[in-house]
């Protein structure tokens, strides 16, 4: 589980072609509308050659508590395979 507030670090070879990560909440439809999907983006802050940390959202009003997928994007903005994360 994943920690409101705190830095995350995501082990990739990819490391210096990262640009954006981005947490999004899985789709959950009700009717034909999800109010609960969302994406958000986090804050790099810092690299090495096969680690990006990132900060994670400050309290449960960004990101709600529960599971998200987490991507990794290049310059091109490809994402990588999502890895589920659960904020608490």
């Amino acid at each position: 589980a994943a920690t409101y507030g705190a830095t995350l670090d995501i082990d990739t070879p990819d490391a210096p072609n990262v640009t954006s990560v981005a947490l999004i909440r899985p789709a959950a439809e009700t009717h034909h509308t999800d109010a609960g999907q969302r994406r958000v983006s986090l804050r790099i802050t810092a690299a090495t050659a096969t680690t990006v940390t990132v900060q994670l959202p400050a309290d449960g009003f960004v990101a709600a508590p529960g599971y998200y997928m987490l991507f990794i994007l290049n310059a091109s903005g490809v994402p990588s395979q999502a890895a589920w994360v659960q904020l608490t």
